[in-house]
């Protein structure tokens, strides 16, 4: 056990077994935080790219809407010109059933007057009077069944207004269950940023203890380095031999530590050994070695070259798949068909024609296009969704309609295996969270603007006042 081979230890390798131990410790923390960073870095820069990509997508669809909404348009201008033009017709048929009517009573009163006069023509006149009243027989029928057509219109036109209100109903409600979907998820996922705020306050205050452990360690490390060579009482040369020597042990046990930690291959850690062997050789004879930060440089190079070799090779075996929320249920977010999008269209040029035919809409409405953000951010009177939900409505059904045209390009976006921390929003302000680190290597916010008008939420590049997006505008 470890405390069987500790157990013979003396006070100088106690202490030196455990200022090893520590400062192997601190630097796998460090490695670990700026492992951190950097997968936190590429997330951000992928979230980017992603709400980028949706701007674009919008507007487009944007155009798109306003492209059906002037075919909409158009189409009930030319309806409605139809209709006035068989009111016309309707109105010519009606003066000539007047004008008919008005010479059949002036005839009869002329046969009325004629009759003394005419006895031979009355049979002939039986026979014109005869004829006629068959005519109007017919014309009375004729009329009946016109009135009979139009009342079967008038029947099929109220079963299509009904059609039309069940089918927006149920638009309706597939919009409502939506908004309900996504303020679940909006919930669940301010949970879990709560969450991650909490446990970043915790490896802020382990990360302050550390620090200050490391401090300690350091003085009593002076100290007994003092009492070790006071003890010797040997020349200064000797010593300086003796201290340099037992630098490189500690530095070749770190490294050898770390490499055991991330699984480096045999042949990487015998390349390494012989480089701090060379390393403390030439310094011994000449006193002109590479130093500990070159050789951590060169050691970290060889880690890292056969680091990205493996990824290199394994890269054709990853499977790729898209982000997903947690928690979403792809059953319960299907996308609006474009027949559904099309009745919907439909529903609301036949409503605005109403409107407009009954004095109650805008008469701006019919000349103008409607601006996408003013109808985002108008709330439906009958609908149980607040108006502040109604904007993530309105993206939802548009990301749910564009995802049937996209082409995945996104498809490469990482999966880490070996985190659990979610994804950042760029709704939290990170700024706050590690400012009491002393050595915190957190990066300022970024300076730039978005294309909206609104301040980048971005860390900037170290030495600089932008992120790698807005770098052009310093």
């Amino acid at each position: 056990t470890l405390a069987d081979c500790t157990r013979e230890m003396d006070g100088p390798t106690w202490n030196a077994y455990q200022i090893v131990g520590n400062r192997a410790r601190a630097m796998c923390y460090a490695t670990q935080q700026e492992q951190f960073r950097r997968m936190t870095e590429m997330t951000v820069s992928n979230l980017v790219t992603a709400a980028t990509d949706q701007l674009d997508s919008m507007e487009l669809i944007k155009n798109n809407q306003e492209a059906l909404h002037n075919m909409a348009t158009d189409t009930i201008r030319k309806l409605y010109e139809s209709q006035q033009e068989m009111l016309g017709h309707h109105q010519q048929l009606q003066i000539t059933q007047e004008g008919v009517m008005t010479q059949i009573t002036d005839n009869m009163a002329s046969l009325k007057t004629e009759k003394a006069l005419i006895a031979a023509g009355n049979k002939e006149l039986a026979d014109q009077t005869y004829n006629i009243k068959n005519k109007l027989e017919e014309a009375m029928t004729t009329l009946q069944s016109q009135n009979q057509e139009q009342k079967t219109n008038h029947e099929i036109i109220i079963q299509d207004l009904m059609n039309i209100q069940t089918k927006a109903q149920d638009t309706i409600d597939k919009l409502d269950k939506s908004t309900q979907h996504l303020l679940q998820n909006h919930q669940d996922l301010k949970k879990q940023y709560v969450v991650m705020h909490e446990k970043m306050v915790k490896i802020n205050s382990t990360v302050t203890d550390l620090m200050k452990s490391i401090n300690s360690m350091q003085e009593k490390l002076d100290k007994k380095i003092s009492w070790f060579s006071h003890l010797l009482g040997t020349t200064e040369e000797k010593i300086t031999i003796l201290l340099m020597f037992g630098q490189h042990i500690v530095f070749l046990m770190l490294i050898m530590f770390l490499t055991a930690y991330l699984q480096v291959p045999s042949m990487s850690r015998v390349l390494i050994l012989i480089v701090t062997f060379a390393n403390s050789a030439i310094e011994i004879q000449s006193g002109n070695g590479a130093g500990f930060i070159r050789m951590a440089g060169v050691d970290f190079s060889i880690i890292m070259a056969n680091g990205l070799y493996y990824i290199w090779k394994s890269k054709g075996n990853i499977q790729k798949a898209p982000l997903r929320l947690t928690g979403t249920d792809p059953d319960a977010t299907q996308p609006v068909t474009h027949e559904e999008l099309q009745n919907l269209t439909n529903i609301v040029g036949r409503l605005q024609f109403s409107l407009n035919e009954s004095g109650i809409g805008n008469d701006t409405s019919m000349r103008t296009t409607p601006n996408v953000t003013q109808i985002e951010t108008q709330a439906r009177p009958d609908s149980s969704t607040m108006p502040e939900d109604v904007d993530r409505v309105h993206r939802f059904v548009l990301n749910s309609s564009m995802e049937r045209f996209s082409t995945h390009s996104r498809e490469g976006t990482p999966v880490f295996s070996r985190t659990s921390t979610p994804q950042p929003s760029t709704s939290i302000n990170y700024r706050n969270v590690r400012g009491s680190t002393p050595s915190s290597s957190m990066s300022s916010r970024c300076n730039g603007l978005t294309r909206g008008g609104t301040p980048c939420r971005l860390s900037s590049v170290r030495g600089q006042s932008y992120c790698r997006n807005h770098t052009d505008q310093g």
